[in-house]
């Protein structure tokens, strides 16, 4: 019997809270202040806003020509035998039977983006890929306008070109941001041209920084976002949260096909900034130089020279310029305070500078760290190199040297004479050199040299230690 009306209880209980909350779905009581019906949705909507009017559409209508055009031996034979460059033939008057110059012209068509950078002006900046070989550039605002546009700058070494509209409208630049500020994980959005579509927005996060060494032409400092990025998009905008301008996205990582791999690459806001302050000051990019030859440090250098693997940084080879701090041997290690091991990645930071720029840098001389030495930037860029395959330094004749420097005898082997044809003489090495030290042993005798060079010959390198009238300088030979 207590079973029963425990039971009794329980099912009145489920009956009344049913009642209750049904009552409740019929009669929904909302917060007075109706705070479901007002709340946001997450949108980056107001964000896109404030950049995307600035970001623009470039169409490219251009040609390439190629001068000393051959004719393939085929075709002319097939010209001769079927007499189409007679007198009376309908080709006679044609390129292919009247091109003296021997020039070729291929015509094409580009597509890319842009982003107005002072609305005064109508100037706008783009990649230089994007407009290079064009006879006329189409610029097309998100408002759907459309108009001529002339270059008034254009470099090819940074990748960054400006180009002027005449508009009869108000425009809308960009705000910049300081790229120097961004961090691995920050958010961004891309906005571009991709296939030809028009102002495209995607998003994405900043995936490495400081990335070099795509294109060794040309000076390389990249922020990598996994944004989708396409072709068409270079020249476009990736902004961050407050829609100002973080990079301009230049290039991919592509598929097969050309499609997005989720690996682009955009040139940071501040090497921008750099550049339109140069043309501002001196209507043309002067890329600064530090005036040496230098290369990474690697496990072959590590061993050949015996450092220290704790130190990390670029080794200097060679400093062409008498005057300046740096000395052969030098590890930079630090760029204005920052650490530093990539040289393609310090060549692209210091071109962005013009010559006379003092800049700021960190060495190890000799295994002792020096913070900060001070250099001036040059203005001419010299591509020497001395990384070279060697053979015993086959062509070249030595004979045994001992100088006075200073209060010290310096031992050595001197380069007597040095074959016209020989490789050695084609990059740089020059008769009169005195090797001193190889691979960081001292040498004092043409003996001493060879037998390091058969103590090393399994090794990748050998590093040569020079003497060139009154500054010294470091050849590597890769066998």
């Amino acid at each position: 019997m207590r079973k029963i009306q425990l039971l009794y209880i329980f099912v009145m209980l489920i009956t009344n809270i049913v009642t209750c909350y049904a009552t409740n779905i019929q009669n929904p009581v909302f917060p007075k202040n109706n705070i479901i019906a007002t709340q946001q949705k997450p949108t980056l909507a107001p964000i896109i806003a404030k950049a995307i009017s600035a970001v623009v559409s470039i169409h490219v209508d251009g040609s390439i020509i190629t001068k000393n055009f051959t004719i393939p031996e085929k075709l002319q034979n097939f010209i001769i035998e079927q007499h189409l460059c007679e007198s009376n033939s309908s080709y006679y008057n044609t390129p292919l039977c009247s091109n003296i110059e021997n020039t070729v012209e291929e015509k094409f068509n580009a597509i890319g983006s842009g982003i107005i950078i002072n609305a005064n002006k109508g100037f706008i900046i783009t990649n230089s890929h994007v407009i290079d070989h064009a006879n006329t550039i189409t610029v097309k605002l998100n408002n759907g306008m459309t108009y001529l546009a002339t270059i008034i700058y254009k470099d090819m070494k940074s990748d960054i070109t400006i180009i002027k509209i005449n508009p009869n409208i108000a425009l809308q630049e960009i705000k910049m941001a300081n790229s120097d500020t961004v961090n691995v994980g920050d958010y961004v959005i891309a906005i571009g041209n991709p296939f030809g579509l028009g102002n495209t927005v995607t998003t994405g996060i900043i995936s490495a920084l400081e990335r070099s060494g795509i294109n060794a032409n040309r000076f390389e400092e990249f922020i990598q976002t996994d944004a989708a990025i396409n072709r068409g998009n270079s020249g476009g905008a990736l902004i961050n949260l407050n829609g100002e301008l973080v990079g301009m996205n230049t290039a991919i990582v592509a598929s097969s096909n050309g499609g997005n791999l989720g690996v682009g690459f955009a040139i940071p806001s501040n090497t921008i900034k750099r550049f339109i302050q140069q043309i501002n000051l001196f209507g043309t990019m002067q890329h600064g130089f530090l005036g040496i030859s230098a290369t990474n440090l690697d496990n072959n250098l590590y061993n050949a020279l015996h450092i220290k693997k704790n130190i990390s940084g670029i080794f200097v080879q060679e400093v062409w310029n008498k005057k300046s701090a740096l000395k052969a041997g030098d590890i930079i290690t630090h760029f204005n305070n920052k650490k530093i091991n990539d040289y393609m990645l310090l060549r692209a930071k210091v071109s962005t500078y013009p010559a006379g720029t003092k800049i700021k840098l960190g060495i190890n001389r000799h295994g002792i760290f020096i913070k900060n030495i001070i250099v001036t930037l040059q203005n001419i860029e010299n591509n020497k190199t001395y990384n070279i395959k060697q053979n015993f330094l086959a062509g070249i004749d030595f004979i045994n040297i001992i100088i006075q420097k200073k209060n010290r005898k310096i031992f050595g082997v001197k380069i007597n004479d040095i074959q016209h044809d020989s490789l050695y003489k084609q990059i740089g090495l020059q008769k009169n050199d005195i090797i001193f030290e190889v691979n960081n042993h001292k040498i004092y005798n043409i003996k001493d040299m060879e037998k390091i060079f058969l103590k090393y010959k399994k090794n990748n390198i050998i590093v040569l230690h020079i003497l060139r009238k009154i500054h010294d300088l470091f050849v590597i030979l890769h066998n």
